[in-house]
Order: structure tokens, then C-alpha cells, then sequence
């Protein structure tokens, strides 16, 4: 049985990673959400502060707790999208003179940059143990995918994939930001075929995917 940490920037991420996590290992796999903010202490110790959700991911990576969630799983997962990547507070630039980088290239870069916020006394056997998963731009983008099996995702396609994934589901489900609702907009993750399908049109996924276990 492995058991996962993760962090990620909502809970409609939540639900995508979970569905994922358990397409590639069945019943084999725990998922422990730590982030985002579980109840309402929480809720109000961040409400005069002016974060957004991908901002406390980058903050929580630089604490002590990134140390016992590794001591309490076998990998911990650190979600964030890429869409805020250009902001100065993330540091990221998604363009090379005017032309979006290769997908590859914005999630090594971006994973450079999570890893520097790790804290300093984390062994390197557990810096190991951490996994990214970082779409370009958001997860919806993981999402089209799935949905359509003639999607591939490109550098050119990675803009406004939750207007794609509206157009792509051509009203079969009602869209709400909530984790209910991704749930079953993600439920094909578990399985395999779909994934495995996806993973291959989805170059951002498929590196999620490849650096976790295998059953």
C-alpha cells in the first residue's frame, strides 16, 4: 500500500490527482490531503492575507511540515499550475521572444523552482520522494484530454483549457468549481486504458505520471 501527501492549490485539483493516483495503482494507494486549508481555524488564520491559493503552496513547501508529511508517507505530491507562473512571486517565464516554451521545458523549469523551496535540512532520500505534478497551464488542460480522445496537448493549446473542456463536454455535465464536480469530470482517470490514453496526448500529465510507482 503506498500512501500519498499532497499538496495542491484547490480541491478541484484534488480530485483530479486522486483519480489519477488511483487509475495507476487500484486499490493499492491512500491519498492524504494536506493543503488546501482544511477547516474554518485555518480559513481565518489566512484571511486578512493577501494569498492566493498557488502562493500558500509555494509557502508551505519551505516548512517543517514538508518534513513530516515524508515521515508519516511514502511520497508526498506538491500540485500547482502554471498559469501565475510569470508573476514575480513565482518567477517562471512561459515565453522565449514571444513564443510559448516546450511543455517539457516550463515543468522542469517550474520543478526547479519548487524544489528550491524545500527546506534546507530535507535528506536527499526524501527530496526523492517528492513528486510534481505540474500542468501547463491548469488541470483543466489534463482534463481535455481525457474527454477528447483526438486532444493533443501543445504549447499552442495550453491557453484557456477550461473553455476547451466546456467545449469538449458540449453540455453533458454542469461545470462547478467544486470538488464534487471534478470528482466525476475526472472519474475516467481510474481507468488504466484512459490514462494511459491521455498520458500519451498529454505531455504534462505524462510526466506527473512517470515519476510515481507503478504497481
Amino acid at each position: 500500500m503506498y500512501r500519498f501527501a499532497l499538496i495542491s492549490e484547490g480541491w478541484t485539483d484534488v480530485a483530479v490527482i486522486e483519480n489519477i493516483i488511483y487509475g495507476m495503482l487500484g486499490d493499492d494507494a491512500v491519498v492524504n490531503p494536506l493543503m488546501p486549508l482544511r477547516d474554518e481555524t485555518d480559513l481565518a488564520r489566512h484571511s486578512n492575507q493577501n494569498f492566493s491559493n498557488w502562493e500558500l503552496v509555494l509557502e508551505y513547501l519551505s516548512t517543517d511540515q514538508i518534513n513530516l508529511a515524508l515521515a508519516t508517507n511514502d511520497y508526498l505530491i506538491v500540485q500547482i499550475d502554471t498559469d501565475m507562473a510569470e508573476r514575480p512571486e513565482f518567477g517562471v517565464q512561459l515565453t522565449t521572444n514571444g513564443t510559448t516554451k516546450p511543455i517539457a521545458q516550463i515543468v522542469d523549469e517550474c520543478k526547479n523552482l519548487l524544489q528550491s523551496r524545500l527546506p534546507n535540512n530535507l535528506p536527499p532520500e526524501d527530496q526523492d520522494r517528492v513528486i510534481f505534478a505540474i500542468p501547463v497551464l491548469t488541470t483543466e488542460c489534463w482534463l481535455v484530454g481525457l474527454h477528447n480522445e483526438l486532444h493533443k496537448h501543445t504549447p499552442n493549446k495550453a491557453n484557456n483549457c477550461e473553455q476547451r473542456l466546456l467545449v469538449n463536454l458540449k453540455a453533458r455535465h454542469k461545470v462547478v468549481k467544486d470538488y464534487k464536480c471534478y470528482q466525476s469530470l475526472s472519474k475516467g482517470f481510474r481507468k488504466p486504458k484512459a490514462l494511459a490514453s491521455t498520458r500519451q496526448r498529454v505531455e504534462c500529465l505524462d510526466l506527473f505520471i512517470a515519476c510515481g510507482p507503478t504497481p
